[in-house]
């Protein structure tokens, strides 16, 4: 008799913290457009045209390092987007401080225009 082999409890944990920050950053406005199936890096786009240079600047005040779609493009083409460290978002800090850079680059830019 053979049972289907099941998951190890490292992966449904996984798996639930993937989930969890693919949900945190939808619900701040961001669109997951990475559902990795091993790994620990998502990547989402910023709403608004935002410039996610701006947004890691910004969120450095509250020490939360973002990295900056830029860094990793060598055309220079990323900037709407962030790549965050799943491992890592697993703090109310990390979000809180997106929302805050979200914000005030948003200001800056209804401003600018």
């Amino acid at each position: 008799l053979q049972f289907p082999q099941r998951e190890s409890n490292r992966e449904a944990t996984s798996r639930k913290v993937l989930r969890f920050v693919q949900a945190r950053l939808g619900y701040a406005g961001l669109d997951v457009w990475t559902r990795p199936r091993a790994g620990m890096f998502v990547w989402a786009r910023l709403p608004d045209s935002l410039d996610a240079a701006d947004i890691a600047r910004h969120a450095l005040g509250a020490n939360v390092v973002f990295a900056p779609g830029n860094v990793f493009s060598v055309s220079q083409s990323a900037t709407g987007y962030l790549r965050f460290n799943v491992s890592q978002c697993n703090r109310p800090k990390v979000y809180e401080a997106l929302q805050r850079a979200m914000e005030s680059a948003a200001a800056r830019g209804a401003r600018a225009a």
